[in-house]
């Protein structure tokens, strides 16, 4: 049997005894390229914000977090490339690149990229990719998460449509959110081949004078959740439609299924066209609370309708009609007076039971805040007048302890709260106020309540609420209470420590395995640990940084093997 997991991962390092390195005009190091060949697995370098004119190189340890400092660090290829691939080529596994600018890759091929993967893994924020032939390039191998926040990718490919503002090839899963993709050369924003795509709260946009092909294209299927996002075509877009998903064929490992969730899909390409276009063999395409607004408008699944599953959309063909802030500048906010406002219908869950409710929205550049629903969703990318509830909330957990549900949240710079309503649902859609747990405001709160329940699946969420009235809402979390499962095992993770409850007697006092399984059904993180006969079990276990989602964790031994679900926040 398939296993299907959504997991955001990175395989993160332990960073004992790793080097950091300093780059920079001033540095012992003054280039990139001279550290490259002498770093180690898990070490780091800093390089200090400056031009560097044709600096290339290749990073072949794993592990590295390559890091600008003290602004970003510009590396302009000049004519200058590696290994015939481009400026940065990371041949490592797990590579972290933060807050470096990237630009002029170009190679005798016509495929060069800002950063070239051939390693497996990679995660990149905070980055500017421009003017390059591929701003990121990646590898077919198959296996490997791609994990993409706040950056922007900008003006990249060949002018043909051979090369995009970023082109990731066969790889486990691509995370990709709060950047802005933004006209690329006749080539795609976004191209994914994918086998899960995690595409949320960004913007993809041709704009007045951008040329590119589509938005968004993912030629091979797979499951695509494309929630909160910003799509717009402008007047001289290449292709007849915005999103296209498995139009090559659906040749990634089923299933294929495509979650198109609170997105504003603008069309100001006046030869009209499609906003999503779709492989008739599709398995599923839900489509919910979505803004189709433009000249023309049409939504063309081109799939059989009893596989659409489509509800709450509104397809205006005036873009004016829809009550954007300001749709001259790109401000999809919607006003007071928005058709969109509180016509919304709550999405519920995938079919792996992946919450589809948006919880955050884009704020340009590459940014993002909270998204507070209050009263019903509305349509769209935006809520109106989102209210930022004056706190942090650190973690919001719930645990399986004897015969309760233990819930359990910590906050800080709490200030003038008045409750936290705990809501309580059997299908993660329809919410019902189980008690109301007044609010500390001190600077560091600590809360737990036990829900006494004999349903099976629980899902929760905290309604914050202000004095003055205003509210918010957390994260859902979601809770599987098997009293009555013949091994009852259950897994929390907190204050990073590994909580194990019920462990089965063949494995107390023995060596055993924790592992740890990512979307493709591969172990991604393992440890060798020797069970004691408490209840719970506990051990420390920093889970790898990243790691957010529905989890599927194996306890193994030589006899026995069992597996627990938790979310990891």
């Amino acid at each position: 049997m398939k296993k299907y997991i959504l997991l955001f991962l990175l395989n993160v390092p332990f960073l004992s005894n790793a080097t950091i390195w300093k780059v920079g005009p001033t540095k012992t190091y003054t280039t990139p390229s001279q550290v490259a060949p002498l770093v180690n697995n898990n070490d780091t370098v800093e390089i200090d914000a400056a031009i560097y004119l044709g600096d290339v190189c290749a990073w072949y340890a794993s592990n590295l977090l390559l890091k600008g400092v003290g602004g970003k660090p510009h590396l302009r290829a000049n004519g200058q490339y590696v290994l015939g691939k481009g400026i940065w080529v990371l041949v490592g596994n797990n590579i972290t690149v933060d807050n470096i600018e990237f630009s002029e890759a170009a190679v005798p091929d016509a495929n060069g990229a800002g950063i070239r993967l051939d390693g497996i893994g990679i995660k990149i924020k905070n980055c500017y990719f421009h003017n390059n032939e591929n701003g990121i390039l990646t590898n077919n191998t198959n296996v490997g998460n791609i994990i993409i926040d706040n950056s922007e990718f900008g003006f990249n490919g060949d002018g043909v449509g051979q090369a995009h503002n970023i082109y990731i090839g066969r790889v486990d899963s691509a995370i990709i959110r709060f950047c802005y993709f933004h006209h690329a050369n006749v080539g795609h924003e976004f191209k994914s081949r994918a086998r899960v795509n995690f595409l949320l709260y960004n913007r993809f946009s041709n704009e007045a004078t951008g040329n590119a092909s589509r938005e968004i294209d993912l030629p091979n299927g797979g499951v695509t959740f494309l929630i909160g996002n910003i799509l717009h075509q402008g007047p001289n877009g290449q292709n007849g439609n915005i999103v296209g998903y498995g139009l090559e064929g659906l040749s990634n490992a089923a299933p294929h299924e495509i979650y198109a969730i609170n997105n504003t899909f603008v069309n100001e390409r006046t030869a009209g066209g499609s906003f999503l276009q779709a492989n008739a063999a599709t398995t599923l395409i839900k489509v919910y609370n979505n803004i189709f607004a433009g000249p023309a408008a049409t939504i063309n699944f081109a799939g059989s309708s009893a596989i659409i599953d489509s509800l709450t959309n509104r397809v205006v063909n005036n873009i004016a009609q829809v009550g954007f802030i300001n749709a001259a500048t790109y401000n999809y906010q919607i006003a007071a007076t928005s058709l969109a406002i509180n016509a919304g219908t709550y999405p519920g869950n995938a079919n792996n039971g992946l919450s589809l409710i948006p919880e955050f929205q884009y704020m340009h550049p590459v940014s993002f805040m909270p998204r507070a629903l209050q009263n019903s969703i509305d349509i769209g990318a935006y809520e109106l007048a989102a209210t930022v509830v004056p706190l942090n909330l650190l973690q919001f957990t719930g645990t399986v302890m004897q015969q309760n549900i233990l819930l359990q949240w910590q906050t800080t710079e709490e200030k003038n709260i008045g409750a936290y309503e705990i809501m309580h649902s059997s299908d993660g859609i329809n919410f019902l106020k189980k008690v109301s747990i007044p609010a500390k405001n001190y600077n560091n709160n600590y809360y737990e309540w036990a829900d006494n329940t004999s349903i099976e699946k629980n899902f929760y969420r905290l309604k914050i609420i202000s004095q003055d009235g205003t509210f918010t809402f957390s994260k859902i979390i979601s809770v599987i209470n098997k009293k009555n499962n013949e091994i009852g095992v259950k897994i929390s993770f907190s204050n990073k420590h590994l909580h194990i409850f019920n462990l089965p007697n063949q494995f107390k006092n023995n060596i055993g395995m924790i592992r740890v399984i990512n979307a493709a059904g591969a172990v991604v993180f393992s440890k060798q640990v020797r069970f004691d006969d408490s209840n719970p079990w506990k051990s420390f276990f920093e889970m790898p940084t990243g790691v957010r989602g529905y989890v599927v964790v194996t306890i193994k031994n030589n006899e026995t093997e069992v597996n627990a679900g938790v979310v990891v926040q």
